[in-house]
């Protein structure tokens, strides 16, 4: 897919109850979402689109977390603390907005 075009997303009764409050600019939920992705945004497709792309980053960590459960667990390498260090360095700065 080269270009991703607009896309229609239908939301039930509970799927609008738990978006509804990051589109309320007011709310505690709407601040968080800017805070995570570093700007301020200001329409309901920007949040959306952020809430998107955050679902996108936490799914990819999920991948990244069962490749190296697979690995562990199949004898590929050990958990030594030198690589446990390594990682929480690498999380901690995926975390921390530019």
């Amino acid at each position: 897919m080269d270009k991703l075009k607009r896309k229609t997303i239908n939301f039930d009764h509970a799927d609008t109850a738990l978006v509804g409050p990051f589109l309320d600019e007011d709310s505690a939920e709407h601040a968080a979402l800017e805070r995570l992705v570093g700007e301020r945004l200001a329409s309901d497709s920007a949040e959306l689109r952020a809430l998107v792309m955050l679902g996108v980053s936490r799914v990819r960590e999920t991948l990244l977390e069962d490749a190296y459960n697979q690995a562990v667990d199949s004898g590929d390498f050990d958990d030594t603390s030198d690589w446990v260090e390594q990682t929480t360095r690498a999380r901690r700065r995926r975390r921390t907005p530019a």
